[in-house]
């Protein structure tokens, strides 16, 4: 069972080139679905929606 997301993205932080990593583990305090590609497919889709803002949110470029 996938379980594990991790995306690497490189930004500029305060003008100097960064890596800015997540680390997403599906837990048990919500329903995981039980299927492996709907696993894939819900931790792509939270990765793609969570980390455009967290960059941004950090003020990486």
């Amino acid at each position: 069972m996938d379980r594990f997301a991790l995306a690497v993205k490189e930004c500029v932080y305060q003008g100097s080139p960064r890596k800015y990593a997540v680390l997403v583990e599906l837990g048990e305090s919500k329903p995981v679905p039980e299927d492996v590609a709907d696993h894939r497919k819900a931790l792509k889709e939270f990765i793609n929606g969570f980390v455009p803002s967290a960059l941004e949110t950090q003020g990486c470029s």
